[in-house]
């Protein structure tokens, strides 16, 4: 359960209020030469023209979109509700599976996987998303500093343990552009844009767009096909977005599609908006200047802002204890922080010309660029090579696999098994044992290597092998011969350990029962031969016929049998 916290200035404090939030903010209009900080790319990554760092342009158009502060007219709309970004940052932590999980957002349970090996990241042992039925992006640093890897919906539910997701994003260099990432809605980063731990505070003022979920339906305009449902700098749209966007919308704004950049314009005077609090006026501020991107959808009446949760904590706790009250909130609680996001919903416009060529809106910006980053040097966009001489050897219900070790520009980090084209798991190793497998059964076997970066090799040629069949159970006793054990070729030696017999079983085991055609014939064997055996051991004359016509076969098993194989016939083998 949410907990409410109203809070109110009294009429007497809000002019003292309002002069201390502009105290709060000179940080954020200081000049370029006040600004001269190195950038901390684990702090703020991406470029800094970036769609995330780069400031509205005075070139901007706007374009009113008339957007409801009271979403759906529903009391209970959440004003604001926060989508977490789970921003695991810990590239030294142990590498952990994150298994497919097809759960998704159906309601079922996502804690237990579904399929196998989506990748491997590095999470803090202790860090635990437990089974909530929300966004979850996630992004996690790698081992080279550098690198990060989205999901979503992410959970783990067991400290210590592998975690799941449906959605895995590839490889993002932390001093690129930033746009790719883990938000389902519309491909956009889990890690830009989002509200920071250490920002929206007092003295620390967001200084880079937003992001924000709205009610699709209601918010954004009609579409007929997936490509007319986002514009840049989105990749996608929500499934479904035809028929489903703008489908409650009786004024649709053309260009309010997925991927849209909100701001409110220039011409819009902060102080007359009537803010009441002060992360009010700070968010009024970066909405101002940077704006904030639609990255997803609510699923119902809401207006959502995206910030970082994770191993170093939540925007939640933050906020709380900087301001005294909680940060996400209803309309019905009528406090002055869900007042003011009502007054700032109702200000925004649409950034009409924000595009690839003109991002903000083109022209002089708002606010001085971020700081250049100072990349280390160029990504590793080189993968490991293919892992060689991949061998399996069956034994019982096992396959032991190995192959010879990939060799890579930095480092190989580990290597990634597939059974039937679908992922096993990930070693560090150059063998693994596949266990618990199913007899008489055939596996396909393929395996590829990767490094820190996450660059993954091709895979290696396939090799197929296939598990001994399962042991050939002895024919029940019964009928003539009956608590005998009988067959014809004993019947007829005289003796189950009649050499001539061991011969006979080895031959069996080693020739017969390791294809398809010689197990049926066995098993036709054992049907047919306990009464013909019984029959056998009464007439002497017969049992020297029979030994003459296996003679043949005898003289075959011992040419072609090894001492090992005999010697593994016992008294008690029919």
């Amino acid at each position: 359960m949410i907990e409410m916290h109203t809070w109110s200035a009294p009429n007497g404090h809000k002019l003292a209020l309002r002069a201390a939030a502009v105290v709060l903010l000179l940080g954020a209009a200081s000049p370029l030469s006040a600004q001269t900080v190195a950038r901390d790319p684990l702090v703020q990554p991406f470029s800094s023209d970036s769609i995330w760092n780069m400031p509205i342009g005075a070139g901007a158009q706007y374009v009113a979109i008339n957007m409801s502060g009271t979403p759906g007219n529903n009391a209970w709309a959440g004003m604001p509700q926060i989508d977490d970004d789970y921003i695991v940052f810990k590239p030294a932590a142990p590498l952990t599976a994150v298994n497919v999980s097809n759960a998704g957002w159906t309601g079922k349970d996502r804690c237990p996987a579904t399929g196998g090996l989506l990748v491997q990241v590095p999470i803090p042992t202790t860090f635990v998303v437990p089974n909530v039925l929300n966004n979850n992006g996630a992004v996690f640093l790698m081992p080279d500093n550098r690198t990060i890897i989205q999901t979503q919906p992410f959970t783990r539910c067991v400290a210590g343990g592998p975690a799941t997701s449906i959605i895995k994003f590839g490889g993002v260099d932390i001093y690129g552009d930033g746009r790719l990432g883990g938000h389902g809605g519309s491909s956009l980063s889990a890690v830009g844009g989002s509200i920071r731990l250490g920002e929206l505070r007092p003295g620390k003022p967001i200084r880079h767009a937003i992001k924000i979920d709205v009610d699709s339906p209601v918010v954004l305009a009609k579409c007929s096909t997936a490509s007319e449902c986002f514009r840049w700098p989105a990749f996608t749209s929500d499934a479904g977005a035809p028929g489903s966007y703008g489908s409650r919308n009786p004024n649709p704004v053309p260009g309010m599609k997925m991927g849209a950049l909100l701001a409110i314009p220039t011409s819009t005077k902060i102080d007359a908006l009537g803010l009441e609090s002060v992360p009010g006026q700070m968010l009024a501020w970066t909405l101002q200047n940077y704006g904030a991107y639609i990255v997803d959808s609510t699923g119902g009446p809401s207006f959502v802002i995206s910030a970082e949760n994770g191993p170093d904590g939540s925007l939640r706790d933050q906020f709380k204890t900087d301001f005294g009250m909680n940060l996400e909130q209803r309309v019905r609680d009528n406090t002055a922080w869900s007042r003011d996001m009502q007054r700032l919903i109702q200000a925004l416009y649409l950034v009409d010309n924000n595009g690839p060529t003109s991002i903000g809106g083109g022209g002089t910006p708002l606010q001085p660029l971020a700081q250049a980053l100072q990349s280390p040097g160029p990504a590793d966009a080189t993968p490991p090579t293919v892992p060689g001489g991949l061998a399996a050897v069956a034994t019982s219900e096992q396959i032991d696999l190995s192959w010879t070790a990939s060799t890579d520009n930095v480092g190989v980090s580990g290597y990634d098994i597939y059974v039937d084209d679908v992922a096993l798991t990930t070693t560090a190793a150059t063998s693994f044992q596949h266990t618990g497998l199913a007899a008489g059964t055939t596996y396909n076997y393929r395996v590829s290597s990767h490094d820190m970066a996450g660059n993954q090799s091709a895979t290696s040629a396939a090799v197929s092998v296939t598990t001994p069949p399962a042991p050939v159970s002895d024919p029940p006793s019964g009928g003539r011969g009956a608590g005998s054990r009988c067959f014809i070729a004993t019947a007829a030696y005289g003796s189950p350990m009649a050499k001539d017999v061991r011969y006979l079983r080895a031959f069996r085991d080693q020739y017969l029962l390791t294809n398809k055609p010689g197990r049926w014939f066995v098993e036709e064997y054992y049907r047919l031969s306990p009464p013909l055996a019984d029959d056998l051991r009464a007439h002497d004359a017969w049992r020297a016929i029979v030994r003459l016509a296996l003679s043949p076969l005898v003289m075959l098993s011992k040419w072609l049998v090894n001492d090992e194989a005999l010697e593994k016939q016992t008294a008690d083998r029919p």
